[in-house]
């Protein structure tokens, strides 16, 4: 198993490229185990998926990773595709966002195929890009019923193995607001309408806005991120300003509830208001509590935590969720994924790999 991963880290997936060789290593690697399957390769939009499939009894659980890894940074010890073992960790780009993962997925469908069991095994790309030709087309082309879903990305703040299980995660809405007001001469301020007074206001309102909240969800932010005007010389008030918010949202809310407020409240000031949406990534949350208390008795039967957590930003769980899948993500602890020197506890893998054929094994329809 750590062969495998070694060679799945030594491929530059970059952008979901070399996904053919990422394919036939873990092909290669179910033969040589001698496990029953079926594959297909579904393309869209240039990036390939690998589904492989174990008919068998018991509800259908799908394991869910994906190959694709973020670029390199300048700063690594080694290059960042050749893949180093040291002290019990095995350093390499994507080595915990997310090939580890994969990995643990491959062996624990092997397990699982051989034990009889219902197993869809979904090798996805795109998913630092979005997801939108990787999983979310994926399980629309799958017409069969998935029953559960674990997807096994790292586990980012866990400080040890099994310390929490990612039952959700907020959605992600970006929105670019732009506010038009009357240009003039800075000497004249009175004669214009500065759309930088509006800027203000709209700041003073979205830090003191009430939004729902959700008491198992990490509440929901708001943060400005760009903030634009120009009049073209030093001494002019622009006409115009634009301001962009990135807005982590639970499920409870409707994204664009929150800049369908602002632009009334800019246009009662006296100003022109519109916004453009530039993102819209859905919250996810599990709403199985049998799942997630089979998961939990598990893992905590192996001394585990197991704290039910909904921090970090999105994932292809979102996908699964918005198809009324029962998912939770499990996965090894992840130190410095997109940094230097990503690395991956070896131990972590070979635990995940025992409690997902646990799982899959306590599975019952």
């Amino acid at each position: 198993m750590i062969e495998l991963l070694k060679k799945l880290v030594s491929i530059n997936t970059i952008d979901s490229k070399n996904s053919d060789q990422v394919f036939q290593a873990i092909l290669d690697y179910l033969k040589e185990k001698n496990v029953p399957f079926e594959h297909q390769i579904l393309e869209f939009e240039g990036v390939k998926n690998l589904l492989i499939r174990h008919r068998g009894e018991g509800p259908l659980l799908a394991l869910n990773g994906h190959y694709d890894v973020v670029p390199v940074s300048e700063g690594w010890s080694h290059d960042p595709f050749t893949p180093v073992i040291k002290d019990g960790k095995l350093y390499g780009r994507g080595a915990s966002d997310m090939k580890a993962g994969v990995v643990a997925n491959v062996e624990a469908f092997a397990q699982l195929a051989k034990e009889g069991k219902n197993v869809l095994l979904m090798v996805v790309g795109d998913e630092e890009k979005a997801g939108y030709k990787g999983t979310k087309p994926v399980l629309d082309a799958i017409e069969e019923k998935i029953d559960y879903a674990i997807v096994t990305e790292g586990m980012q703040g866990d400080q040890e193995f099994g310390e929490s299980i990612k039952v959700g995660r907020r959605g992600v809405f970006w929105f670019e607001f732009t506010i038009i007001g009357k240009p003039g001469h800075a000497s004249r301020p009175h004669q214009a309408k500065n759309p930088a007074d509006a800027i203000s206001s709209l700041l003073n309102v979205v830090q003191s806005m009430k939004l729902p909240d959700s008491p198992d969800m990490v509440p929901t932010t708001i943060v400005p991120t760009k903030i634009s005007m120009d009049g073209g010389a030093t001494n002019v008030i622009p006409r115009e300003a634009t301001i962009t918010f990135d807005m982590r949202y639970n499920y409870a809310i409707e994204p664009e509830s929150v800049p369908k407020a602002l632009k009334e409240i800019v246009e009662r000031l006296g100003y022109q208001a519109s916004y453009k949406i530039l993102e819209n990534e859905p919250a996810f949350f599990n709403k199985d509590p049998n799942f997630l208390e089979l998961v939990r008795r598990i893992m905590k039967s192996k001394g585990y935590l197991a704290k039910p957590d909904t921090k970090g930003g999105s994932s292809d769980a979102r996908f699964i969720s918005a198809k009324g899948i029962p998912v939770l993500e499990i996965g090894p602890r992840a130190y410095n994924i997109h940094s230097t020197d990503e690395y991956v506890v070896l131990e972590d893998v070979e635990k995940l790999v025992d409690l997902l054929v646990e799982i899959g094994k306590a599975l019952k329809k």
